[in-house]
Parts: structure tokens; sequence; C-alpha cells
């Protein structure tokens, strides 16, 4: 058994399970690849009432035995830290290690240390003598430092004093595991010297079936070069660290300098009556669409392959997998200059970095590309290729490899532990 228990939350609603459709997703991908080698692929994830709130994102129906997944919803998701301690931490203990007793092998993370559910899973396991595959995909490190300028002193110590924490439990955590899979460079070259045996990934999940066919990419770059207009979009939720009302502003600023630039969000969230707020407030009505969720699967890849590029300007370092789904449709990145866009950018020169702190600037940007069609072109085309090289089908093929290689070794290691402790029995 494949035993899951990381921090993704189930969703419950009368007796029914459901997650996020892009984790559903994720969750077929890693059964499809694993061929079935290690039986039922079970879940144990923490729960939310839906009764008390609909998350930012669509849901879908958690899949059953049917299609070999066992999904066993445990301690409720939120909750004071307190509570955690006090009450939930047992309920979840109880039930990750109740199901890591059947487990071949136990996939875990590293989330919030003032409600561990991952890295207690992650302990769990290890006392269970299981092999661990563990992956992470933020470094919230450098994520929580870019956010500490400006605040007061004490707030500052005690964000450093919980790095210092974190930066500890992932050393801990990455040499523990039998496979670590360390999302991004800036990641991966921090833990990859403290681990056993560590993979960089990007961890994607649009199929290379679902690219957008070369023809319609070639009959879109027809249609920019008459329009001579950029379309851009933004998909993902829309919460204050993904800069969404930023996105915006730099739209307006482009548009006011006689820019043919328009913007497109497609999500939902906290920020999104305000975001519609500032759309209205800045006379952009007509150039800025607020079009709320939609599921994710091939549905949504055709729909981003309509528009002519992707817009993303967090506050901080972020690592989202809609870079990818934007590469699948042939989209390049127009980013705001964090570690992993630069990253990106970099390696697949599929975009343009904007500035993070200077709106002009990053409105002039925005304006020139919009009256150059060949940089747009060859951008677009890098674009497109770097989505077919890091199709999911691909990438979760080369992750279960690992895994077979990671689990096969951790088993052997245990095999020589106990000849090696009879022997001394012996003597």
């Amino acid at each position: 058994m494949y035993l899951v228990a990381i921090h993704v939350p189930v969703y419950v609603d009368a007796g029914c399970c459901y997650f996020e459709t892009d984790w559903i997703r994720s969750l077929r991908l890693l059964r499809d690849s694993l061929q079935g080698r290690y039986g039922v692929l079970r879940v144990v994830a923490p729960s939310v009432d839906l009764a008390g709130g609909f998350p930012a994102q669509n849901l879908e129906a958690a899949p059953g035995a049917d299609e070999g997944f066992e999904v066993v919803p445990s301690a409720p998701l939120h909750g004071r830290a307190r509570s955690y301690w006090l009450s939930r931490r047992k309920w979840w203990l109880r039930d990750v290690s109740k199901h890591c007793r059947h487990a071949d092998v136990v996939h875990t993370g590293l989330g919030d240390l003032y409600q561990p559910f991952n890295s207690d899973a992650h302990r769990c396991a290890w006392h269970a003598g299981k092999p661990i595959i563990f992956a992470r995909d933020t470094d919230t490190v450098l994520q929580i430092e870019s956010q500490i300028t400006g605040q007061s002193p004490i707030t500052a110590a005690r964000w450093r004093v919980y790095c210092w924490l974190y930066d500890r439990c992932m050393k801990k955590m990455v040499l523990q595991a039998a496979l670590a899979l360390l999302k991004g460079r800036t990641l991966f070259e921090k833990y990859a010297p403290f681990a056993q045996n560590a993979k960089l990934v990007q961890d994607t999940s649009h199929l290379s079936s679902e690219v957008l066919p070369r023809h319609e990419l070639e009959m879109r770059l027809a249609r920019q070069q008459r329009d001579r207009g950029l379309h851009l979009v933004y998909v993902g939720r829309l919460v204050d660290r993904k800069g969404v009302h930023r996105s915006v502003n730099i739209v307006g600023r482009a548009v006011h300098r006689g820019a043919n630039v328009r913007l497109t969000i497609l999500g939902r969230g906290p920020e999104e009556a305000s975001i519609a707020r500032h759309v209205n407030e800045g006379g952009l009505r007509d150039r800025v669409r607020l079009l709320g969720p939609r599921m994710y699967g091939p549905d949504l890849l055709r729909e981003l392959g309509q528009y002519d590029g992707l817009l993303f300007t967090p506050l901080y370092e972020d690592t989202p997998r809609m870079i990818f789904d934007g590469y699948a449709a042939g989209l390049p990145l127009i980013g705001a200059e964090i570690p992993y866009v630069r990253e990106r950018i970099h390696e697949e020169k599929s975009g343009i970095l904007l500035p993070m702190d200077d709106d002009e600037r990053a409105a002039q940007l925005l304006t020139n590309l919009a009256s150059d069609h060949q940089q747009l072109r060859e951008l677009t085309w890098n674009a497109w290729e770097a989505g077919m090289f890091h199709a999911a089908d691909i990438w979760y093929k080369r992750r279960a490899e690992w895994t077979f290689e990671a689990v096969e070794r951790a088993r052997h290691k245990a095999r020589q532990a106990r000849v090696s402790s009879c022997s001394c029995d012996s003597i």
C-alpha cells in the first residue's frame, strides 16, 4: 500500500469526500505511474467540513476503491494551534500510525510548524521503519524572509526563530527520506547536500497529449500579428500574496501609455471582491475581466490557449504549477522577478521579468512586448517547447522510477540491519 499523508485537506459533506480538482489529477497521475506495484493508494488527510465555507478552488468527488484509492478523512484542518496540540494531534497521529503499519511506502511533506500535520506524519513513518518519499514545492524560509522587512523587531525576531526551526526540520526530514523531491533549483541546492537521495523536480500536471497543438498555436500567432494586441491571463487563487492587484495596476498603466493590453483573471479567493473594486475604480472594466474559477483539466488548458501570455506578479517567492499550465498552452511567462520566476525564464527563455517594486517600468516592458510581435513569437515557441518537456506523464514516469529504486534500496538496508542484528544476538 502506498500511503499519502500530507497537509492537503479532504472536504467532507454528508459522508461524501471531495478534493480540489488539481489534487485529484495529481493523485491519478501518481497511481498510474506506480503501475499497481504497491496496491491501494490510501490518502489520510485532514478534513474540512464543507458547511463551514467553500474552498478557493473547484471540487471533485474523491476517487474510490473502484479506481484503486481509499480516502481517510482525519482530524479537522482548521482551528487554533492550541487545539491541534491538545486534541486534534492525537486524532491525526492515531489515524496515520494505524495506516503506516500496513504501508509499503509513505509520502510526506512539510508545512506549518504550528500545526505540523506533515512532520507528524513523517515522524510516524520514520518510527515505523517505512521508506519515506518526501516532497516540498516551495522554499518557505525564503518566502518568509522576504516578508520580514518592515515588521516590528519582536515580530521579525519571532519569524527568524520560526525560519531557523523550519530549516532544521527540512534538513532532518530530507536526511531521513528514502527520496526527497525538491521543487526548483533554489530549494534543491539548499537542501540536497543534507539528503541521502534528493531529486530536482518541477511537479507538473498537464499531459503531453494536452499541450496546445502546433497548428492552433500558429493560428494564434497569426492573429496576434494582425491584431497587434496582447491578451494576458492569470489563473489561480485570489489571495493577497499572489499580487493580482499589482497585475491590474500594471495593465492599467500600460493602457494609459496607449498599449493594446487586456487581462482576464480566472480564479476564486478572499481578494475577489477587492480586485473587482480595484478594476472599477481604475476605469478598466473594458480591459480587465474576472471570470471566476475553473475545473482543472483539458478544458482549462484549451481555454488558456486563447490568450497570449501569463501575467504573474507575486509579492513573495512562489512556485505555482500555473506556470507550466501556461507553457502547455504556449503562454510566455510575464512575471515579477522572484527567484523561481527568474529560474524558469533563465532556463527556458520563456518570458520577461518585471521589476518587483516599479510598476511604471513594468508597464513599459508590457507596452514594449505588446508592440514587438517577433519577440512575443519567440517567447511563445520557447514556452510551448517547455510545456512539452515538462509534461506530467514524462515527469511522473521519472518519479516512479526514482521511487522504485529508493524503496528497494531502503528495503535492502533494512534486511542488512536485521541480518547484522541477528549476527550480534548469536555471539
